[in-house]
């Protein structure tokens, strides 16, 4: 408990004390969930991040980052896992500022049976089985809305901790799933835990070339880990203070930095 609380004084004095770099940059920021109460806390955030970065999309923050611009300070959102509050609280604050995200969901989180999601929430995501997640018109109607949908594993696995044939049928169904659900192609892919040790780099070969972009979710001082084959995300939550989201989001990161550096 001390050491938490010395953390997070400290974040709040460094974070508004940190200065935003000028350089070019492209931010790509994730999330898990947000309860309605955290709504103006997320709000002040989204003013804070507004006055240093231009808000995209995350297909655009993709094309920024391999075409490299020469000059700008981007920053993206994106949402894993399919929390029903992504629906209900996040997606609305986030239109009301101007700002989209891509909501990365394990497609069996919104579209398997009941027996099947709450052993997803209880034993995967250690949450309340009770949970409420997204269905599938939520997704169809945030992809309508202007939202991207991408996928995040059928079951919320360690793809680490089963066979590469087994990992890449989770990628891939989910991809198919919730391609199906939105009535549109599924074109980015975010692995559950998001760490180099929960993605072996055969699954990352084998499911890559059918996706856009891949994301981890690896702070690192590059935009890039996997030599190149995967994007690195920074988490935040929008209910956490604005000074702590500040800190990291102020840290440099220039997009010249390591196309091939590692990142984990």
């Amino acid at each position: 408990m001390i050491r938490r609380a010395v953390r997070a004084t400290a974040l709040e004095i460094l974070g508004r004390l940190r200065p935003f770099s000028r350089e070019t940059t492209v931010r790509f920021l994730y999330g898990h969930s947000m309860s309605v109460e955290e709504r103006a806390t997320f709000r002040a955030t989204l003013g804070m991040l507004r006055n240093h970065f231009e808000f995209v999309s995350v297909p655009h923050a993709v094309e920024l980052v391999r075409t490299r611009p020469a000059s700008g300070r981007y920053l993206c959102f994106s949402f894993d896992d399919g929390f029903r509050d992504n629906h209900d609280v996040i997606a609305p604050t986030l239109a009301d500022a101007g700002a989209t995200a891509c909501f990365f969901v394990a497609a069996n989180l919104v579209a398997g049976s009941d027996e099947v999601r709450r052993s997803i929430l209880r034993d995967r995501l250690h949450t309340s089985p009770d949970r409420p997640t997204m269905t599938v018109p939520m997704l169809r109607e945030l992809s309508r809305a202007g939202f991207t949908i991408g996928c995040h594993t059928r079951d919320h696995v360690d793809l680490a901790a089963i066979s590469v044939d087994e990992a890449t049928e989770q990628v891939l169904g989910s991809q198919a799933d919730v391609a199906a659900a939105i009535g549109a192609p599924c074109a980015y892919f975010a692995w559950p835990y998001g760490r180099r040790a929960n993605l072996p780099e055969a699954v990352l070969r084998a499911v890559a070339p059918h996706f856009t972009a891949v994301f981890s979710a690896i702070r690192s001082d590059s935009v890039f880990s996997y030599d190149g084959m995967a994007i690195n995300r920074d988490h935040f939550e929008p209910g956490w203070p604005t000074a702590h989201v500040r800190y990291f989001a102020a840290r440099p990161l220039p997009l010249t930095a390591g196309m091939h550096e590692d990142g984990a």
